[in-house]
Protein backbone atom coordinates (compact mmCIF):
# COMPACT_ATOMS: atom_id res chain seq x y z
CA UNK A 1 0.00 0.00 0.00
CA UNK A 2 2.92 2.53 1.13
CA UNK A 3 4.18 1.92 -2.46
CA UNK A 4 1.10 2.34 -3.92
CA UNK A 5 1.06 5.81 -2.34
CA UNK A 6 4.71 6.89 -3.13
CA UNK A 7 3.85 5.95 -6.82
CA UNK A 8 0.76 8.04 -7.11
CA UNK A 9 2.56 10.76 -5.66
CA UNK A 10 5.54 10.51 -8.31
CA UNK A 11 2.67 10.19 -10.72
CA UNK A 12 1.13 13.61 -9.35
CA UNK A 13 4.37 15.51 -9.35
CA UNK A 14 5.21 15.17 -13.06
CA UNK A 15 2.29 15.50 -14.15
CA UNK A 16 2.63 18.90 -11.90
CA UNK A 17 5.78 19.79 -13.86
CA UNK A 18 4.72 18.99 -17.14
CA UNK A 19 1.06 20.94 -16.96
CA UNK A 20 -0.14 18.28 -18.93
CA UNK A 21 -1.88 14.66 -18.75
CA UNK A 22 -5.37 14.43 -16.86
CA UNK A 23 -4.52 12.94 -13.24
CA UNK A 24 -7.35 10.52 -11.84
CA UNK A 25 -9.88 11.91 -9.40
CA UNK A 26 -8.63 12.28 -6.39
CA UNK A 27 -8.94 10.29 -3.52
CA UNK A 28 -11.40 10.84 -0.68
CA UNK A 29 -10.17 13.16 2.21
CA UNK A 30 -8.26 11.03 4.53
CA UNK A 31 -5.31 12.98 5.78
CA UNK A 32 -2.50 11.54 6.54
CA UNK A 33 -1.45 9.33 9.65
CA UNK A 34 1.82 8.00 10.84
CA UNK A 35 2.68 5.11 9.49
CA UNK A 36 4.80 3.92 13.33
CA UNK A 37 4.43 7.10 15.23
CA UNK A 38 4.68 7.40 19.25
CA UNK A 39 3.15 10.24 20.98
CA UNK A 40 5.49 11.22 24.29
CA UNK A 41 3.02 11.09 27.26
CA UNK A 42 3.14 12.80 30.11
CA UNK A 43 6.33 14.63 31.04
CA UNK A 44 4.59 15.45 34.55
CA UNK A 45 1.54 14.43 36.73
CA UNK A 46 -1.51 15.31 34.02
CA UNK A 47 -3.45 18.26 34.51
CA UNK A 48 -6.80 18.04 36.05
CA UNK A 49 -7.85 19.63 32.77
CA UNK A 50 -7.40 19.27 29.22
CA UNK A 51 -6.27 23.01 28.91
CA UNK A 52 -3.03 23.51 31.28
CA UNK A 53 0.30 22.78 30.37
CA UNK A 54 0.17 20.92 27.33
CA UNK A 55 3.03 19.42 24.94
CA UNK A 56 3.19 17.39 21.42
CA UNK A 57 4.95 16.01 18.74
CA UNK A 58 5.02 15.83 15.17
CA UNK A 59 5.12 12.42 13.31
CA UNK A 60 5.60 11.76 10.09
CA UNK A 61 2.84 11.35 8.08
CA UNK A 62 1.28 9.03 5.32
CA UNK A 63 -1.94 9.22 3.62
CA UNK A 64 -4.01 6.42 5.25
CA UNK A 65 -6.94 7.03 7.36
CA UNK A 66 -5.35 8.32 10.89
CA UNK A 67 -4.73 5.91 13.56
CA UNK A 68 -5.72 7.32 17.51
CA UNK A 69 -4.02 6.94 20.54
CA UNK A 70 -4.47 5.69 23.64
CA UNK A 71 -4.39 8.27 26.56
CA UNK A 72 -0.37 8.87 28.00
CA UNK A 73 0.13 8.28 31.44
CA UNK A 74 3.52 7.64 32.23
CA UNK A 75 6.62 10.10 33.68
CA UNK A 76 9.24 9.91 31.18
CA UNK A 77 11.92 10.41 33.75
CA UNK A 78 10.72 7.14 34.85
CA UNK A 79 13.27 5.00 32.72
CA UNK A 80 16.12 6.91 32.07
CA UNK A 81 18.41 5.44 34.40
CA UNK A 82 17.21 1.81 33.69
CA UNK A 83 17.11 2.94 29.62
CA UNK A 84 20.71 3.94 29.78
CA UNK A 85 19.59 7.41 28.60
CA UNK A 86 20.53 9.59 31.11
CA UNK A 87 18.49 12.66 31.42
CA UNK A 88 20.73 16.09 31.57
CA UNK A 89 20.13 18.56 33.95
CA UNK A 90 22.11 21.06 31.86
CA UNK A 91 20.04 20.62 28.76
CA UNK A 92 18.84 23.77 26.61
CA UNK A 93 15.20 22.98 27.08
CA UNK A 94 13.24 21.44 29.57
CA UNK A 95 9.75 20.01 29.48
CA UNK A 96 7.40 20.93 31.61
CA UNK A 97 4.48 18.76 30.81
CA UNK A 98 3.46 16.71 27.23
CA UNK A 99 0.26 15.38 26.35
CA UNK A 100 -1.12 13.67 23.20
CA UNK A 101 -2.91 15.86 21.46
CA UNK A 102 -6.04 13.78 20.80
CA UNK A 103 -6.17 13.93 25.07
CA UNK A 104 -5.66 17.57 25.18
CA UNK A 105 -8.74 18.32 22.14
CA UNK A 106 -10.78 15.39 23.12
CA UNK A 107 -10.94 14.09 19.73
CA UNK A 108 -9.53 11.34 18.62
CA UNK A 109 -9.64 11.82 15.32
CA UNK A 110 -7.79 15.33 15.59
CA UNK A 111 -4.86 15.71 13.00
CA UNK A 112 -2.75 18.23 11.52
CA UNK A 113 -2.67 20.68 14.74
CA UNK A 114 -1.39 24.30 15.16
CA UNK A 115 -0.46 26.07 18.32
CA UNK A 116 -1.62 30.45 17.32
CA UNK A 117 1.73 31.95 17.73
CA UNK A 118 -0.18 33.14 21.25
CA UNK A 119 -0.32 30.11 22.64
CA UNK A 120 -4.06 30.98 23.15
CA UNK A 121 -5.52 28.23 20.07
CA UNK A 122 -4.82 24.95 19.17
CA UNK A 123 -6.25 24.46 15.34
CA UNK A 124 -6.45 21.09 14.12
CA UNK A 125 -8.41 18.98 11.04
CA UNK A 126 -11.24 16.59 10.98
CA UNK A 127 -11.74 14.57 8.04
CA UNK A 128 -14.78 15.28 6.32
CA UNK A 129 -17.75 12.82 4.94
CA UNK A 130 -20.24 12.72 1.88
CA UNK A 131 -21.99 16.10 3.30
CA UNK A 132 -19.17 18.08 4.55
CA UNK A 133 -15.24 18.25 3.47
CA UNK A 134 -13.98 18.52 6.62
CA UNK A 135 -13.77 20.59 9.41
CA UNK A 136 -11.55 22.63 11.12
CA UNK A 137 -11.58 23.21 14.90
CA UNK A 138 -9.95 25.80 17.20
CA UNK A 139 -9.70 24.58 21.01
CA UNK A 140 -9.15 27.40 23.29
CA UNK A 141 -6.94 26.44 26.30
CA UNK A 142 -8.60 29.06 28.98
CA UNK A 143 -12.05 27.79 29.03
CA UNK A 144 -11.10 24.67 27.23
CA UNK A 145 -14.43 25.45 24.72
CA UNK A 146 -14.34 23.63 21.22
CA UNK A 147 -15.17 25.44 17.66
CA UNK A 148 -15.86 23.27 14.55
CA UNK A 149 -16.10 24.94 11.04
CA UNK A 150 -17.56 23.29 8.41
CA UNK A 151 -15.36 23.14 4.75
CA UNK A 152 -17.72 23.25 1.58
CA UNK A 153 -17.61 20.00 0.02
CA UNK A 154 -18.54 21.69 -3.57
CA UNK A 155 -15.55 23.78 -3.31
CA UNK A 156 -12.67 22.10 -0.82
CA UNK A 157 -11.44 19.00 -1.68
CA UNK A 158 -9.33 16.89 0.15
CA UNK A 159 -7.70 17.77 3.18
CA UNK A 160 -5.84 20.74 4.37
CA UNK A 161 -2.00 19.89 4.82
CA UNK A 162 -1.39 22.79 6.85
CA UNK A 163 -2.96 24.95 8.92
CA UNK A 164 -0.94 28.49 8.91
CA UNK A 165 -1.78 30.90 11.79
CA UNK A 166 -1.71 34.81 11.23
CA UNK A 167 0.79 37.13 13.42
CA UNK A 168 -1.74 38.02 15.07
CA UNK A 169 -3.65 35.11 16.02
CA UNK A 170 -6.74 35.68 14.46
CA UNK A 171 -6.72 33.86 11.20
CA UNK A 172 -5.69 30.79 9.42
CA UNK A 173 -4.39 30.25 6.15
CA UNK A 174 -4.90 27.17 4.13
CA UNK A 175 -5.09 25.62 0.88
CA UNK A 176 -6.01 22.36 -0.88
CA UNK A 177 -3.38 19.55 -1.55
CA UNK A 178 -2.17 20.07 -5.57
CA UNK A 179 0.98 17.57 -4.83
CA UNK A 180 -0.40 14.47 -3.33
CA UNK A 181 -4.04 14.50 -4.31
CA UNK A 182 -3.77 16.70 -7.56
CA UNK A 183 -6.30 18.55 -6.48
CA UNK A 184 -6.27 22.61 -7.71
CA UNK A 185 -5.48 24.80 -4.78
CA UNK A 186 -6.63 28.30 -3.84
CA UNK A 187 -5.54 30.33 -0.82
CA UNK A 188 -8.11 30.08 1.82
CA UNK A 189 -8.82 31.77 5.35
CA UNK A 190 -11.05 31.27 8.57
CA UNK A 191 -11.25 33.92 11.05
CA UNK A 192 -10.76 32.74 13.92
CA UNK A 193 -13.96 35.30 15.59
CA UNK A 194 -16.81 33.86 13.99
CA UNK A 195 -15.43 31.37 12.02
CA UNK A 196 -16.24 32.65 8.52
CA UNK A 197 -14.66 30.51 5.21
CA UNK A 198 -13.44 32.34 2.22
CA UNK A 199 -11.39 31.67 -1.07
CA UNK A 200 -8.92 34.70 -1.75
CA UNK A 201 -8.20 33.14 -5.00
CA UNK A 202 -10.91 31.29 -6.84
CA UNK A 203 -10.43 30.58 -10.10
CA UNK A 204 -13.29 28.67 -10.56
CA UNK A 205 -11.99 25.19 -10.51
CA UNK A 206 -12.54 22.62 -8.25
CA UNK A 207 -10.97 19.48 -8.21
CA UNK A 208 -8.09 18.53 -10.80
CA UNK A 209 -6.00 21.27 -11.29
CA UNK A 210 -4.50 19.87 -14.97
CA UNK A 211 -6.67 20.42 -18.33
CA UNK A 212 -5.57 18.85 -21.91
CA UNK A 213 -2.16 18.67 -23.05
CA UNK A 214 -1.22 22.39 -24.52
CA UNK A 215 -4.04 23.69 -22.67
CA UNK A 216 -3.10 26.20 -19.44
CA UNK A 217 -3.68 24.33 -16.27
CA UNK A 218 -5.75 25.64 -13.56
CA UNK A 219 -3.52 28.18 -11.41
CA UNK A 220 -2.23 26.43 -8.64
CA UNK A 221 -1.94 28.50 -5.14
CA UNK A 222 0.08 26.67 -2.44
CA UNK A 223 2.88 27.15 0.55
CA UNK A 224 1.04 30.18 2.13
CA UNK A 225 2.95 31.82 4.51
CA UNK A 226 2.13 34.59 7.20
CA UNK A 227 4.07 38.06 6.36
CA UNK A 228 5.77 38.87 10.34
CA UNK A 229 5.69 42.18 9.56
CA UNK A 230 3.12 43.71 7.07
CA UNK A 231 0.51 40.84 7.87
CA UNK A 232 -0.19 39.75 4.19
CA UNK A 233 -0.24 35.81 3.18
CA UNK A 234 2.47 34.99 0.74
CA UNK A 235 2.35 31.98 -1.30
CA UNK A 236 3.54 30.20 -4.05
CA UNK A 237 1.66 30.39 -7.65
CA UNK A 238 2.16 27.89 -10.42
CA UNK A 239 0.59 27.29 -13.52
CA UNK A 240 1.92 24.69 -16.23
CA UNK A 241 0.89 25.79 -20.09
CA UNK A 242 1.26 22.46 -21.73
CA UNK A 243 4.51 21.66 -22.67
CA UNK A 244 7.22 20.14 -20.15
CA UNK A 245 9.36 23.18 -18.98
CA UNK A 246 7.24 26.12 -19.78
CA UNK A 247 5.22 26.83 -16.41
CA UNK A 248 5.38 30.11 -14.70
CA UNK A 249 6.01 29.75 -10.59
CA UNK A 250 6.13 32.87 -8.48
CA UNK A 251 5.56 33.99 -4.87
CA UNK A 252 3.03 36.58 -4.45
CA UNK A 253 1.62 38.56 -1.87
CA UNK A 254 -2.17 38.88 -0.33
CA UNK A 255 -3.95 41.00 2.15
CA UNK A 256 -5.68 38.89 4.43
CA UNK A 257 -8.87 40.49 3.54
CA UNK A 258 -8.42 39.39 -0.06
CA UNK A 259 -8.01 41.49 -3.04
CA UNK A 260 -5.71 40.94 -6.16
CA UNK A 261 -2.58 38.92 -5.85
CA UNK A 262 0.93 40.85 -6.44
CA UNK A 263 4.20 38.65 -7.68
CA UNK A 264 6.69 39.19 -5.16
CA UNK A 265 9.10 37.23 -6.67
CA UNK A 266 9.58 35.26 -10.44
CA UNK A 267 11.40 31.87 -9.41
CA UNK A 268 10.90 30.20 -12.27
CA UNK A 269 13.11 32.89 -14.51
CA UNK A 270 16.01 33.12 -10.90
CA UNK A 271 15.91 28.96 -10.64
CA UNK A 272 14.33 27.30 -13.77
CA UNK A 273 12.77 23.90 -13.80
CA UNK A 274 12.34 23.73 -10.19
CA UNK A 275 9.57 23.28 -7.73
CA UNK A 276 8.76 23.55 -4.61
CA UNK A 277 7.90 19.46 -3.78
CA UNK A 278 6.29 18.04 -0.78
CA UNK A 279 4.80 14.94 0.37
CA UNK A 280 2.88 14.28 3.60
CA UNK A 281 5.01 11.30 4.64
CA UNK A 282 7.84 14.02 4.35
CA UNK A 283 6.67 17.24 5.95
CA UNK A 284 8.92 18.02 8.70
CA UNK A 285 9.80 21.67 10.47
CA UNK A 286 7.97 24.45 8.98
CA UNK A 287 7.30 22.41 5.76
CA UNK A 288 9.66 22.83 2.33
CA UNK A 289 8.98 27.14 2.44
CA UNK A 290 8.95 29.53 5.36
CA UNK A 291 9.70 32.86 5.77
CA UNK A 292 11.76 34.69 7.78
CA UNK A 293 11.49 36.79 11.14
CA UNK A 294 12.29 39.66 9.63
CA UNK A 295 9.64 39.32 6.21
CA UNK A 296 12.35 39.92 4.12
CA UNK A 297 13.48 36.36 2.65
CA UNK A 298 11.60 32.95 1.74
CA UNK A 299 13.78 29.96 2.33
CA UNK A 300 12.76 27.09 0.31
CA UNK A 301 13.04 23.14 -0.50
CA UNK A 302 13.34 23.76 -4.64
CA UNK A 303 13.59 20.11 -6.48
CA UNK A 304 14.97 19.96 -10.13
CA UNK A 305 13.06 18.71 -12.69
CA UNK A 306 13.96 15.76 -15.55
CA UNK A 307 12.00 14.37 -18.17
CA UNK A 308 11.33 11.73 -16.20
CA UNK A 309 10.72 13.65 -13.50
CA UNK A 310 11.91 14.82 -10.12
CA UNK A 311 15.53 14.44 -9.10
CA UNK A 312 17.99 16.97 -6.84
CA UNK A 313 16.58 19.03 -4.32
CA UNK A 314 18.55 21.74 -2.98
CA UNK A 315 17.87 24.51 -0.09
CA UNK A 316 17.40 28.58 -1.41
CA UNK A 317 17.14 31.56 0.01
CA UNK A 318 14.75 34.14 -2.08
CA UNK A 319 15.35 38.13 -1.56
CA UNK A 320 12.03 39.25 -1.92
CA UNK A 321 13.04 42.81 -2.89
CA UNK A 322 14.30 41.95 -5.45
CA UNK A 323 13.37 38.61 -6.78
CA UNK A 324 17.18 36.82 -6.77
CA UNK A 325 17.96 33.23 -5.44
CA UNK A 326 20.89 31.95 -3.35
CA UNK A 327 21.53 28.00 -2.76
CA UNK A 328 22.68 27.40 0.30
CA UNK A 329 22.76 23.60 -0.01
CA UNK A 330 22.65 21.14 -2.53
CA UNK A 331 21.61 17.91 -2.83
CA UNK A 332 25.41 16.61 -2.11
CA UNK A 333 25.63 18.97 0.87
CA UNK A 334 22.47 17.53 2.43
CA UNK A 335 24.89 14.23 2.49
CA UNK A 336 27.68 15.33 4.07
CA UNK A 337 27.02 14.48 7.22
CA UNK A 338 26.18 10.75 6.47
CA UNK A 339 29.19 7.92 6.91
CA UNK A 340 30.59 6.74 3.53
CA UNK A 341 28.50 3.28 4.19
CA UNK A 342 25.26 4.49 4.03
CA UNK A 343 23.77 3.54 0.57
CA UNK A 344 20.51 5.70 0.85
CA UNK A 345 20.24 9.88 -0.07
CA UNK A 346 19.37 11.79 2.15
CA UNK A 347 15.92 13.74 0.85
CA UNK A 348 15.03 17.20 2.45
CA UNK A 349 11.79 17.40 4.42
CA UNK A 350 11.60 20.60 6.11
CA UNK A 351 13.07 24.40 6.91
CA UNK A 352 12.74 26.60 9.70
CA UNK A 353 14.47 30.01 10.02
CA UNK A 354 16.02 30.76 13.42
CA UNK A 355 14.36 33.92 15.46
CA UNK A 356 17.34 36.24 14.70
CA UNK A 357 17.06 35.47 10.66
CA UNK A 358 20.30 34.60 10.08
CA UNK A 359 20.09 31.15 9.63
CA UNK A 360 17.57 28.46 8.42
CA UNK A 361 17.86 25.03 9.96
CA UNK A 362 16.59 22.37 7.49
CA UNK A 363 16.09 18.52 7.78
CA UNK A 364 16.21 15.34 6.04
CA UNK A 365 16.14 11.84 6.32
CA UNK A 366 16.69 8.97 4.33
CA UNK A 367 14.56 5.92 3.11
CA UNK A 368 16.75 3.03 4.36
CA UNK A 369 14.59 1.26 7.21
CA UNK A 370 17.67 -1.07 9.03
CA UNK A 371 19.91 1.88 9.19
CA UNK A 372 17.91 5.10 8.92
CA UNK A 373 19.27 9.02 9.38
CA UNK A 374 17.65 11.72 10.19
CA UNK A 375 20.37 14.82 9.60
CA UNK A 376 19.37 18.47 11.00
CA UNK A 377 22.07 21.54 9.16
CA UNK A 378 22.06 25.09 10.13
CA UNK A 379 22.85 27.52 7.20
CA UNK A 380 23.95 30.54 7.14
CA UNK A 381 21.58 32.75 5.27
CA UNK A 382 24.51 35.02 4.57
CA UNK A 383 26.38 32.21 2.41
CA UNK A 384 28.75 31.90 5.77
CA UNK A 385 28.62 27.82 5.69
CA UNK A 386 26.54 24.87 7.29
CA UNK A 387 27.07 22.85 9.60
CA UNK A 388 25.06 19.90 10.94
CA UNK A 389 23.50 19.51 14.52
CA UNK A 390 25.14 15.96 14.59
CA UNK A 391 27.35 14.59 11.81
CA UNK A 392 27.76 10.99 11.18
CA UNK A 393 30.55 11.10 8.78
CA UNK A 394 33.29 9.75 11.16
CA UNK A 395 31.31 6.75 11.66
CA UNK A 396 33.42 4.12 10.48
CA UNK A 397 31.44 0.91 10.33
CA UNK A 398 27.57 0.10 10.57
CA UNK A 399 28.31 -1.17 13.89
CA UNK A 400 29.77 1.56 15.14
CA UNK A 401 25.97 3.42 14.26
CA UNK A 402 24.90 1.41 16.99
CA UNK A 403 27.67 2.08 19.85
CA UNK A 404 27.95 5.01 22.07
CA UNK A 405 28.57 8.14 20.76
CA UNK A 406 31.76 9.72 20.80
CA UNK A 407 31.91 11.57 24.27
CA UNK A 408 28.83 9.65 25.56
CA UNK A 409 27.38 6.43 27.10
CA UNK A 410 24.43 7.04 24.20
CA UNK A 411 24.26 4.92 20.90
CA UNK A 412 24.71 7.22 17.69
CA UNK A 413 21.12 5.89 16.37
CA UNK A 414 19.58 8.00 19.68
CA UNK A 415 21.26 11.08 17.80
CA UNK A 416 19.25 10.20 14.31
CA UNK A 417 15.71 11.38 15.28
CA UNK A 418 11.97 10.45 13.98
CA UNK A 419 11.39 14.40 13.39
CA UNK A 420 11.82 18.02 14.68
CA UNK A 421 11.47 21.54 15.15
CA UNK A 422 12.38 24.73 16.80
CA UNK A 423 11.89 25.77 20.17
CA UNK A 424 9.86 28.50 20.97
CA UNK A 425 12.93 31.15 21.32
CA UNK A 426 14.04 30.23 18.02
CA UNK A 427 17.14 29.46 19.12
CA UNK A 428 17.10 25.83 20.09
CA UNK A 429 16.54 22.40 17.93
CA UNK A 430 14.00 19.92 19.61
CA UNK A 431 14.22 16.19 18.45
CA UNK A 432 12.11 12.86 19.28
CA UNK A 433 13.36 9.63 19.13
CA UNK A 434 11.29 6.95 19.89
CA UNK A 435 13.74 3.52 19.90
CA UNK A 436 13.07 -0.27 21.26
CA UNK A 437 9.61 1.49 23.84
CA UNK A 438 11.96 4.35 24.98
CA UNK A 439 11.10 7.78 23.38
CA UNK A 440 13.22 10.67 24.29
CA UNK A 441 13.06 14.49 23.37
CA UNK A 442 16.47 15.89 22.84
CA UNK A 443 17.49 19.84 22.55
CA UNK A 444 20.51 21.79 20.75
CA UNK A 445 21.20 24.87 21.12
CA UNK A 446 22.01 27.26 17.57
CA UNK A 447 24.33 27.51 16.13
CA UNK A 448 25.56 23.91 16.56
CA UNK A 449 28.72 23.84 18.54
CA UNK A 450 29.63 20.15 18.20
CA UNK A 451 28.73 19.38 21.44
CA UNK A 452 25.45 16.42 20.60
CA UNK A 453 21.76 17.14 21.84
CA UNK A 454 21.11 16.85 25.83
CA UNK A 455 18.60 14.31 26.70
CA UNK A 456 15.48 16.70 27.29
CA UNK A 457 13.28 13.78 28.94
CA UNK A 458 12.29 10.23 28.00
CA UNK A 459 9.75 7.94 28.69
CA UNK A 460 8.89 3.91 28.27
CA UNK A 461 5.51 4.79 27.05
CA UNK A 462 4.78 4.47 23.72
CA UNK A 463 2.01 4.72 21.94
CA UNK A 464 0.40 5.17 17.97
CA UNK A 465 0.04 8.68 17.33
CA UNK A 466 -2.38 10.86 14.37
CA UNK A 467 -0.16 12.72 12.09
CA UNK A 468 0.48 16.13 13.31
CA UNK A 469 2.79 19.54 12.26
CA UNK A 470 5.16 21.18 14.29
CA UNK A 471 4.58 24.58 15.71
CA UNK A 472 5.34 26.71 18.84
CA UNK A 473 3.92 29.89 20.76
CA UNK A 474 5.17 32.60 22.86
CA UNK A 475 3.74 31.08 26.07
CA UNK A 476 6.45 28.29 25.48
CA UNK A 477 4.25 25.37 23.83
CA UNK A 478 5.23 22.93 21.46
CA UNK A 479 3.36 20.25 19.11
CA UNK A 480 5.81 17.82 17.86
CA UNK A 481 4.96 13.98 17.30
CA UNK A 482 1.15 14.54 18.20
CA UNK A 483 2.18 15.43 21.39
CA UNK A 484 1.44 19.16 23.07
CA UNK A 485 4.72 20.42 25.36
CA UNK A 486 5.15 22.69 27.67
CA UNK A 487 8.88 23.85 27.91
CA UNK A 488 11.24 26.11 29.63
CA UNK A 489 14.25 27.47 28.17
Amino acid sequence: MRKIIVLLAFIALTALALGACTPAPPPTAAPPAVEEPVAMPEATEAPAAAVEEPMATEAPAATAEPTTAPEATAEPAMLAAEANVPLDENAPVKVESARAIIDVVGDRKAVLAALSPDGAHLAYFLPGSRRIAGQICIFTFDSAAKNCNDLPLDQFRGYPYQLQWSPDSAMIAFTENPIDLGNDADIWTLTVADGSVKNLTDDGVVGAWTMPTGTPSAVVDFLPMWGPTDGKIYFWRYQGQGAFGNYTLGIYSLDAAGGEPVMVADVAAAVPLALPIFHQERFSMDGPSAISSDGTHVAVQLTALGDLGQSATGLYVINLADGTATMLMDAEAYNAALPEWNDFPATPSGVSWTADSKAVVTMSTTSNSREPFTVFYYADAAGGGVTPVVDFSTLATREDYMQPLSGTTIPARWFSPWTGTLSPNGDKVLMVNDLTGITGLMSANLPPTGTVPAISATTDVSLMSTASRSSRSADGKVTIYGLLLTVTE
